[in-house]
């Protein structure tokens, strides 16, 4: 095999991966590491359209203060704002032409 250069050490969450060169064939190596508490993981995506935002289980931080930062920028932009369980939506209102305003018009 070659030798294992460690130059990434990447943390999700108890383990951590190093970037092994060197070796026949691209590998991760994986290791035991204590548990890391300050990495948070949530999904964010836009709709197909680019209007709509979807994010899951958000942070506490981004789930609080994201939907008043939006509506700070894009004053009477936001069609509609959702809230669940661990999900959020947040949609763009649409001009009667049927395209996304966001022009700095307000």
């Amino acid at each position: 095999m070659g030798n294992l250069v460690r130059e990434k050490k990447t943390s999700f969450s108890a383990y951590y991966y190093l970037t092994a060169t060197y070796l026949k064939s691209p590998r991760l190596v994986f290791e035991v590491t204590p548990e890391d508490r300050t990495s948070q993981f949530f999904l964010a995506y836009f709709s197909q359209g680019g209007k709509r935002l979807t994010l899951i289980k958000p942070p506490t931080i981004v789930d609080d203060t994201l939907g008043n930062q939006l509506k700070a920028q894009l004053p009477r932009k936001i069609a509609e704002e959702s809230v669940g369980d661990g999900l959020r939506v947040i949609e763009i209102k649409k001009a009667p032409g049927g395209s996304t305003t966001l022009s700095s018009n307000g």
